[in-house]
């Protein structure tokens, strides 16, 4: 599959248009047969210790294409698509522990010894798997706004209907057809930018970029057992007005990480939505820098 098309116009800030204009390079690293494709911003490196970012869900590693680069100072940095999303390998089922898989094989693929995960949404949950996997090669993992499911709560996982199955005539056609998921206020050059790299040219048109055969998002079934399980240090960071983890919810998450001796009282960025690179990306860098200096 071809690098997305994307452009960075004028309205970008200064920031923001230099982190945009790097070019990472694309990488494959394999999780059981299936070829998982990562971004490495600065793979030469290798006395930088490693920081992965990982999307949410039918997301793709250009999710963090403006916030990568500003890492790269003081780590070597990656983002990865899970299988079925991006330009990673499609495969005929799709489960928790095989995205933990898949992330687990990036780091070992990276040559990474001490890294540092940070996922979003879907993609936290799927990090904390992957602790309970590699726990030896990472030192610390940082989730954002990612939904847990805790005591007697529903799996709303919702059954049954496909999801980009359609091919639109042109690439106009489909970037018009783009949504966030919850939708939200967003930077307008961000979701631009999202949008550009979340469609791939087929023979018919323009399709989006994951499996139409990926399952809904599964919860996993039971959040507290799996904290339980992680023995990487571990930190949360949530939107103020996240309707992913709601109040209610974020309480709930708060009174288990209490329990966890690795763990820290989550970072809770004022007016934040659940898509915080999106809305809020500056403030997202800074809680992860603020993160990372102190461990």
């Amino acid at each position: 599959m071809s690098p997305p098309e994307t452009d960075v116009p004028e309205d970008v800030p200064g920031w923001a248009r230099d982190a945009l204009r790097a070019r990472p390079a694309s990488c494959y690293a394999d999780s059981d047969k299936v070829p998982i494709h990562y971004l490495a911003w600065n793979p030469d490196d290798r006395q930088k210790p490693g920081l992965v970012f990982v999307h949410g869900f039918r997301g793709h590693a250009h999710w963090w294409d403006h916030i990568a680069p500003l890492f790269t100072a003081d780590y070597r940095v990656y983002a990865l698509d899970l299988g079925g999303m991006g330009q990673s390998g499609w495969r005929k089922e799709y489960t928790p522990l095989l995205y933990a898989r898949d992330i687990a094989a990036v780091v070992r693929h990276a040559g990474l010894k001490s890294a540092v995960l940070v996922g979003h949404s879907f993609g936290g949950s799927r990090v904390l798997r992957a602790c309970t996997l590699i726990p030896e090669l990472l030192r610390l993992a940082i989730i954002v706004d990612s939904p847990l499911r805790l005591g007697d709560e529903v799996n709303a996982r919702s059954p049954g209907r496909r999801y980009g199955e359609k091919v639109y005539p042109s690439r106009e056609a489909a970037l018009q057809r783009f949504r966030l998921m919850p939708e939200q206020p967003a930077l307008e050059w961000v979701r631009r930018h999202i949008a550009q790299t979340s469609i791939r040219r087929v023979d018919e048109g323009w399709a989006w970029c994951f499996d139409p055969a990926l399952p809904p998002p599964e919860i996993e079934a039971d959040g507290a057992a799996l904290l339980a399980q992680v023995r990487v240090p571990l930190r949360m960071i949530t939107g103020e007005l996240s309707t992913v983890v709601t109040p209610a919810r974020l309480e709930r998450m708060i009174q288990l990480l209490r329990l966890l001796p690795t763990a820290r009282p989550p970072v809770v960025i004022p007016g934040g939505h659940h898509h915080l690179m999106v809305d809020q990306p500056l403030a997202l860098v800074a809680a992860l820098r603020a993160i990372l200096a102190e461990c």
